[in-house]
């Protein structure tokens, strides 16, 4: 049996960020277990690296969020474009991949797939950009270059539908990793929690610059909690490649007791009360997860400004958008102070009936996602556009 990275077809995956990192070395995982012989390059993370992935470049160099954040980053993230629309010439090597399979990450991805199309490169994109948040001007292009969407959410895969793009519906993998989680009386015993503890999660995000920006207010807001509730626990996820020294260093500075966890563990999520949690993926999983919780981001004020024009949607949690209505409290650049979060986490402490409010408005949401099994899904999507690839390439 051949390993992946021995010789035969060669994928080429572009993911600039942690969630992505981590839904793709799933995908990767089943692929090389399906066809030992397909060999996985590209732009990644940890996860994605060990699944098996030839890193060609490490996705900690370009993961920023916001529009104005990504200049600090400017050269570095060329850097990786060439480097990747370098491979998708053929050069090193002199033979182009079989497949382009880019991972969200629109900015770079966009680009690098009209590279790939205009190669012969066929793309298959797993994780659609957001269009229905930022607008459907991107939709023209995705139209052009992609060969299939591989989508996780069905409104995506109606959208991409209409508009004449071929697109499967592989459902969300967060279904399937919060099945791996164990039932909450499990993990609070794992954490050593009785019936009448309450516990805090602390999630601020996945990259070093929202961090830098959400731990400390969240920490102040912990640090409230806890003088108003001596025996709050507060636990605190790291996210896979960010520094735990940095975590505790904060930690230590607001006076918070805090216990960092490590940010691939869902059962402290299962095990806590309230999760205080920064917009984006971990806010699904927080929902299925059966936690309630407050939404809260900040990004630069002229990030913030800039978006403001580009945004079409009202909420930015992906829990409130995916149930259609605001289950969640938002507390979003201005509106992020420590009083107000403190204020609303009060009360959701204080009212075991509120909490329990929003775990029944959660409660739709796995059927919103589609059943488990979507990195096979996704991997048997990509392994017939690779045999479909290959029959071409034999005639």
């Amino acid at each position: 049996m051949m390993r992946p990275g021995g010789a035969g077809p060669v994928l080429l995956w572009s993911a600039g960020e942690a969630s992505g990192d981590r839904h793709a070395a799933r995908v990767i995982r089943a692929i090389h277990t399906a066809r030992p012989d397909v060999r996985s390059i590209g732009l990644g993370g940890p996860e994605m690296a060990a699944a098996g992935v030839e890193l060609l470049a490490d996705m900690e160099r370009i993961s920023v969020v916001g529009l104005v954040e990504v200049l600090g980053r400017l050269g570095e993230i060329l850097a990786v474009r060439r480097r990747l629309a370098a491979r998708l010439a053929g050069s090193p090597g002199g033979q182009p991949p079989n497949l382009f399979i880019p991972v969200d990450f629109p900015g770079l991805n966009l680009r690098l797939a009209r590279a790939a199309h205009a190669r012969g490169v066929p793309v298959v994109y797993f994780i659609s950009p957001q269009l229905w948040a930022w607008g459907m001007g991107r939709l023209q292009l995705i139209r052009q270059v992609v060969r299939r969407m591989l989508v996780f959410f069905d409104f995506e895969a109606a959208l991409y539908a209409r508009a004449g793009v071929p697109v499967t519906h592989v459902g969300h993998p967060l279904v399937e990793q919060v099945l791996e989680a164990p039932p909450r009386d499990a993990a609070r015993a794992a954490y050593g929690l009785d019936a009448s503890d309450l516990a805090l999660v602390l999630q601020p995000g996945s990259r070093r610059g929202e961090v830098a920006r959400l731990l400390p207010p969240l920490l102040a807001v912990a640090a409230a909690l806890g003088r108003e509730r001596p025996g709050l626990k507060v636990f605190v996820r790291v996210a896979q490649g960010l520094d735990r020294a940095t975590f505790a260093r904060a930690a230590a500075a607001a006076g918070v007791a805090a216990e960092l966890v490590p940010g691939g563990d869902a059962a402290v999520v299962r095990a806590s009360d309230l999760a205080l949690v920064a917009a984006g993926t971990a806010t699904l999983e927080t929902a299925l997860l059966g936690t309630p919780m407050l939404i809260v981001y900040r990004v630069t004020p002229l990030t913030y400004m800039i978006a403001r024009r580009l945004v079409r949607i009202d909420s930015i949690g992906l829990v409130n958008v995916v149930l259609g209505r605001p289950i969640v409290p938002e507390f979003v650049q201005g509106a992020f102070t420590v009083e107000a979060v403190v204020a609303a986490a009060r009360h959701l402490l204080a009212d075991p009936a509120a909490r329990a409010a929003q775990r029944a408005e959660f409660a739709g949401l796995g059927a919103k996602l589609g059943p488990a099994g979507a990195a096979e899904r996704a991997a048997a999507a990509i392994l017939d556009e690779l045999a479909r690839t290959e029959r071409e390439a034999a005639r």
